[in-house]
This record gives structure tokens, C-alpha cells and sequence, in this order.
């Protein structure tokens, strides 16, 4: 066989899951919608973020191909895994059989349908970028995953494990990143979409996930009592080097994070959308501080 049957609506797969004590997660059907455009052996498309159904939270396939793209998203076939650990078990589309190389898309996506597919496309957006795909596939390989909520709030977030460990290169954690799919500015004159704060959020988690969290250092900008350690965000955000004030008075130098990948500057580029010259907005009190 050159390949493995094309996965579809109604194809089930198995789940070996616990929940919790004796009784197992039962694995079921490739759940609608898929993809309603494309169909195999008349049926709706299977692709890497498709849900199947699982007695237990549904399961979510993660394993899909990586240069046949279905939707924008990687094409699931028989014998690709989920979050769970389960495999799809077909039948498939035995007349459409689609090969290697596989990748892993490393996403829980929780809430309702319409988020789901809103998340879907922005990750068939990032999954077309450069920075998209080196973010996805380092995170994969770290053996970590990203669960991705919805917030009502205008701003994303991203939450990592243990500190620690999001600062432990090779250790790392698990990321929740909150996203409001309808937020789509980071502030007064930069409206980039509210992909690009995913993929800013992204970039938090691929973070977390590697072991190179950014702590530090910690400065005070203008009308703030204390300080923060903003490096983290300047590493996102692929901010330039600069000189700022510790929380002593003392000046202390910003490394130049303009030319690293994956940052949210990185991926603007594949976007074709311009820079974003700081993490804070072009109407901070006194000034953006870096």
C-alpha cells in the first residue's frame, strides 16, 4: 500500500483512555462537519482538529498529512492518532489512499461549534506560514500540547505549567491559551486580526513548551508602581534591542529579538502585515517605554 484510506465523517476510531477508574473512554465516529467541501467516496473530509466521538470529552484528531492539506488543514487518514492516544480505525476511503510524511498538530480546542471552526481556519492560516509551521512543529516535538479556550475578553492570553519549567530548556509544559476570536487589535492603529494574537499567544506556548520562556528583566514604565518582567513579551513580540531602567534607576540593555523565529513580528512578515514596533500601545501614557 502506498498510503492509508482518507478518513471521514462516520469512521471510527479507538480510544484507550481511563475515566477515571475502570471504566474506558469508548472510541466512536469522526464527527460532523469536517470538511463539507471535499468529499471522499461521498463523504465529508477528515482533518487534523476534526472532533470523533468518545464516551468521555470528545477526542480530537492530532495526526494528520502534511503536504495534503484539506481545508487549509493537514488530511486525516486510517491508522492517524488523537489527543487521547486513540487511532482512527476506518474503514476510510479505500480508493483514496494518501502517504507520508505525517505531522502532528498538538491542539485540544474547547467550546462550541462555531469557536471550533473559527479556530480551525486560523490554524489553517498559521499552518500556511513559515513561522506558523516552525511553531506547530516544535511544539509537537517537545511531546507537549496547547488546549485553546474562548474569552470574551479584548485581549488573548497564555497560560503555562509550573514556571520552572517554562523556563527549563528540554523541560517545558503544557499551555491554555484563552482567544477571542473577534478581538482583533493590539491597540489604537494596529488592527492585524485576531490571527495574528493567536499566533502571538502561539508563540507564549511554543515558548512554554521548549523551555525558553523569557524571564526578565524587569523594568518600570512610566506611571507604574513596581516593575515587570516584560521579556518574555519583547522575545514574543520580536521586539528591537533597546536600553531601559531597572526598578533601581540603573539602565540595563534589551537583547535584540528583531531577526528571531518564531515571533509575532516573524510571522507578521509572512503575512505581508507590518511590524508591530512594541508590546505596548501607540497611546501608553508617556510614551511606548521600548
Amino acid at each position: 500500500m502506498s498510503g492509508f484510506p482518507s478518513a471521514r465523517i462516520g469512521d471510527n476510531h479507538t480510544c484507550p483512555l481511563v475515566n477515571p477508574g475502570p471504566v474506558p473512554h469508548v472510541g466512536g465516529p469522526i464527527l460532523p462537519p469536517c470538511c463539507p467541501t471535499v468529499l471522499t467516496c461521498f463523504m465529508p473530509a477528515a482533518r487534523v482538529t476534526d472532533l470523533a466521538l468518545c464516551v468521555g470529552p470528545p477526542d480530537t484528531i492530532i495526526k494528520g498529512a502534511a503536504t495534503v492539506l484539506i481545508g487549509g488543514l493537514p488530511a486525516a487518514r486510517v491508522t492517524d492518532t488523537t489527543i487521547h492516544g486513540g487511532v482512527i480505525v476506518g474503514p476510510g476511503c479505500v480508493t483514496v489512499l494518501i502517504g507520508d510524511p505525517a505531522v502532528i498538530f498538538p491542539f485540544e480546542i474547547n467550546g462550541p461549534p462555531d469557536f471550533r471552526l473559527q479556530v480551525q481556519a486560523a490554524l489553517a492560516t498559521l499552518y500556511s506560514t513559515p513561522t506558523g509551521r516552525q511553531m506547530i512543529n516544535g511544539i509537537a516535538a517537545s511531546g507537549h500540547t496547547v488546549t485553546i479556550v474562548p474569552t470574551s475578553d479584548a485581549n488573548g492570553y497564555c497560560q503555562g505549567g509550573n514556571d520552572a519549567d517554562t523556563r527549563t530548556p528540554g523541560v517545558g509544559t503544557n499551555s491554555t491559551i484563552s482567544w477571542n476570536p473577534n478581538h482583533n487589535t493590539t491597540g489604537p492603529g494596529d488592527n492585524p486580526g485576531s490571527t495574528v494574537i493567536l499566533g502571538h499567544e502561539m508563540v507564549h506556548a511554543y515558548h512554554n513548551a521548549t523551555g525558553t520562556n523569557a524571564n526578565g528583566p524587569y523594568d518600570s514604565y512610566p506611571g507604574q508602581t513596581g516593575a515587570s518582567a516584560r521579556g518574555e513579551e519583547r522575545s514574543t513580540v520580536g521586539a528591537g534591542g533597546t536600553t531601559i531602567n531597572d526598578p533601581s534607576g540603573n539602565p540595563q540593555a534589551v537583547p535584540d529579538y528583531s531577526a528571531t523565529s518564531p515571533t509575532e513580528n516573524s510571522l507578521r512578515d509572512d503575512l505581508g502585515i507590518p511590524r508591530r514596533a512594541t508590546y505596548y500601545p501607540s497611546n501608553w501614557p508617556g510614551g511606548a517605554p521600548w
